[in-house]
């Protein structure tokens, strides 16, 4: 009680939302002290955001939880853009569920969220932050996203579950668990839960969004969303291929790489030639969104 007290302090003091905060959350060493008992000590349960959600954080603490424990809530300003009420949205990576909560209080009870996530703890979590909140519209899918099924290799990062990947990790050792995951692909998903439309998806699955796509090509095609992905993990010889399915053969366009201030201005050449926002390599998010038919059809 007192640990998950402590940290509602810490979370206010740093969005500098309230100013009555005791001294001691001022001191760098209490808050370092705070942070290090917080890996060691946390025990699972449910933290109330400033947003309002009650996210729920395993017991196996790591980055991403850590990040929900200890730092202030920010929105994503694209899930309020390209979520509305009504909507039904896919959630690719879903991990602790920070997207697929924000996701479902923009849809609303009405609308409808599939939530993607292959670690079991993490799929878990999500079940139970979207019962803390009274959000029927979440559905978790326990699965990875490829494109075909199978059963596979999944390799999870314990410091940090949102480097895990499906098949051996580059990085190895004792610090990546391995386990075996249902694959799936989102256009079985999407026929064998009925879903008659598809209105934004996200995906963020370490390097293998294009297997994840190639998976989704009858729903892109169908449904035509507009999509927020993570790139730059992806091998080098995935980059032409992933323009090339996107660009070419669905005709997306990349509007540019989101920033936390804005969205930059880039295109598929920019990313194809390592240019202007992808010229420094590393992660990126960019969105993407469908031509009209008309002019795809040119």
């Amino acid at each position: 009680m007192r640990l998950l007290k402590d940290l509602a302090v810490l979370r206010r003091y740093r969005s500098r939302r309230e100013i009555a905060d005791s001294f001691r959350v001022r001191i760098p060493a209490w808050r370092d002290w705070l942070r290090k008992r917080t890996h060691r000590e946390w025990p699972g349960g449910y933290v109330l955001q400033t947003g309002g959600l009650y996210f729920y954080v395993p017991e196996q603490l790591d980055l991403m939880g850590a990040y929900k424990l200890l730092k202030p809530f920010k929105p994503e300003p694209c899930i309020r853009r390209f979520c509305r009420r009504g909507d039904t949205v896919v959630d690719v990576g879903a991990n602790i569920g920070e997207w697929t909560l924000q996701m479902a209080d923009a849809v609303g009870p009405s609308g409808r969220v599939i939530a993607i996530e292959p670690i079991p703890r993490l799929a878990e979590a999500v079940r139970k932050s979207a019962l803390a909140n009274h959000m029927p519209q979440v559905e978790v899918v326990a699965a990875a996203l490829a494109e075909s099924e199978r059963q596979a290799e999944f390799a999870v990062e314990r410091g940090n579950t949102g480097g895990s990947r499906l098949g051996p990790h580059p990085g190895g050792g004792e610090a990546v668990d391995h386990i075996t995951v249902r694959v799936a692909t989102l256009d079985a998903l999407i026929a064998e839960a009925g879903i008659g439309r598809v209105d934004f998806i996200k995906v963020d699955v370490e390097g293998f969004e294009l297997e994840v796509l190639l998976g989704a090509r009858a729903t892109l095609e169908r449904h035509r969303p507009p999509m927020y992905l993570e790139i730059g993990a992806e091998d080098a010889a995935k980059r032409p291929l992933l323009a090339a399915l996107l660009r070419d053969e669905l005709a997306y366009r990349l509007l540019g790489v989101v920033l936390p201030g804005g969205i930059c201005d880039a295109d598929w050449d920019d990313y194809l030639g390592l240019r202007g926002a992808f010229e420094a390599g590393g992660i990126r998010n960019v969105l993407l969104t469908p031509a009209p038919r008309e002019t795809a059809a040119r």
